[in-house]
């Protein structure tokens, strides 16, 4: 239960933010994302409860007090950070939906890695989960990767 809160907390921030699951991947996004100081101050309930209402998809979305304190993070203290996502998401997120597309499965799970890598594919957890999925070892061998000390798939974004 507690991966599916953050699953929709992602969702929550990134629509928030003014991106739906439909949105074309246009660098011209990040402009339109909100990141002026003016924008972020009128972000309200209902403003973002609107936004939410555009996110097409297999989860429903709930505005709630978590949410909101992850989209004031998020839009404020996090605003590069937040930035850098959104740019990354241009490139893996086209990537993600061809997959998804292909295997029938629910585009949002594509929002699982900002949470776990924050779309930075070399990362590699402190227990040795790796890549933009954060798969352990065993998890990735068992998905059929390969992970020795001469090459370790769960980089590859691919």
């Amino acid at each position: 239960m507690k991966t599916l809160t953050r699953i929709l907390l992602a969702v929550i921030v990134w629509s928030a933010c003014g991106l739906t699951l439909n949105e074309t991947y246009n660098q011209s996004v990040i402009s339109d994302a909100g990141f002026s100081q003016e924008i972020i101050r009128d972000f309200d309930q209902n403003t973002i409860s609107e936004r939410l209402g555009y996110v097409e998809g297999v989860i429903d979305l709930e505005y709630s007090y978590d949410a909101k304190k992850l989209i004031k993070r998020y839009m404020l203290q996090g605003r590069h950070e937040t930035k850098k996502l959104i740019e990354n998401s241009f490139y893996y997120f086209p990537m993600f939906d061809y997959y998804f597309d292909k295997y029938n499965v629910p585009k949002e799970l594509k929002y699982i890695t900002l949470l776990e890598s924050s779309l930075k594919y070399r990362l590699t957890s402190a227990a040795g989960a790796r890549g933009l999925w954060q798969l352990m070892p065993a998890t990735a061998r068992w998905m059929g990767l390969q992970v020795n000390n001469h090459k370790d798939q769960r980089i590859n974004p691919d």
